[in-house]
Formats: C-alpha cells, structure tokens, sequence
C-alpha cells in the first residue's frame, strides 16, 4: 500500500487521515466531501501534487506549507482563514479557495503590491485565484 499514488475517497463521511501518513509516494489525493479536519497526517506526503478536498472542516493548512510539489489545490467550502502558508509553494498553479471565512485575499499585503491588483469588494470570503495569474513572478 506504501506504493499507492493516487487516492480517490470523496464522499465517504472521513474523518480520520492519520492512516495516510503512510502513504509516502501518494501523488494525488481526493478527500471531497468527508468530514476531514485535521491535516497534519499528510505534512509528510512529499510527492503530493494534487490536493482536493472540497467541503470538508479544515481549518488549520500549516502541515500542507513543505509541500513542495503540490500543483493543484482545491479547498474550497472549509474553515480555512489565512492562505499564508502556500507563499513559498512555487509549483501551484491552480488553487481554489472560495467558501471559505478568509481573513484577507492576499496572504500579504506584498503580495498585492506585486500582482498590481487588489482583492475585488467581498472577495475575502469567496476567493479563487490561479496563482500565475494573480502573482505573476513571485512565483518563479
């Protein structure tokens, strides 16, 4: 099971991820609507690509931010309030994060600065962005 690279469980009422700590050449990974709340289970996966859990209780993304492959991340429809952890993550390129209770569109007010745009009226609590478009070369 160790070999396992991709897993595909939405929909299964999850709560518990801590088992998939184990599972260390995961590339991507599919937990949409659980129950999931506690990620620090996959802060090891270090192959992980694709990350989509959509509609889950995620609130704390602190053990995804060494995830230095991830490509792809869906996180919409959580708890989530500071995106700041996936700043230094410079594979993303796409990243979902609408319905959530974000404090802030942009991790940084920097990061604002850099992209030359600022977060449209109301868009704090309903975010997606494409992070090639929004921060350009903070990324490169």
């Amino acid at each position: 099971m160790n070999k396992l690279e991709v897993l595909y469980l939405a929909y299964n009422k999850v709560s518990d991820i801590e088992p998939m700590a184990h599972l260390t050449q995961l590339e991507d990974l599919n937990l949409d609507f659980n129950q999931v709340e506690d990620i620090s289970p996959l802060a090891n996966l270090s192959d992980l690509r694709e990350l989509s859990m959509l509609s889950n209780k995620v609130k704390d993304v602190r053990p995804l931010s060494n995830l230095r492959k991830l490509e792809r991340v869906s996180l919409a429809d959580n708890q989530i309030k500071d995106t700041t952890p996936f700043v230094g993550l410079e594979n993303i390129r796409r990243f979902n994060v609408t319905e959530n209770p974000l404090l802030d569109c942009a991790p940084h007010d920097e990061l604002e600065l850099r992209a030359g745009k600022s977060c449209p009226e109301g868009a704090a609590d309903s975010w997606y962005y494409n992070t090639r478009q929004w921060f350009g070369d903070l990324f490169r």
